[in-house]
C-alpha cells in the first residue's frame, strides 16, 4: 500500500520532466527535483482542499 503511493509521486514527476532531469551539476538537479517536489505537494493540496470543500 506505501509503495503504490510513491509510485504515483514517481510516476508524476517523471511525466513533468519527461524522464530525465537535464541540468549540469548536481546542485541543480537538486534544486529541480526540490521544485518539482513543491509543485506536486501544491496541486495535491489543492485537489484534496477541492475534494473537502465538496463533502
Amino acid at each position: 500500500m506505501i509503495r503504490s503511493r510513491v509510485e504515483h509521486v514517481f510516476a508524476d514527476q517523471e511525466l513533468q520532466t519527461g524522464l530525465f532531469i537535464q541540468t549540469v551539476g548536481v546542485t541543480r538537479a537538486s534544486m529541480r527535483i526540490g521544485l518539482a517536489n513543491i509543485a506536486y505537494n501544491m496541486r495535491r493540496f489543492l485537489f484534496l482542499e477541492r475534494i473537502s470543500a465538496k463533502v
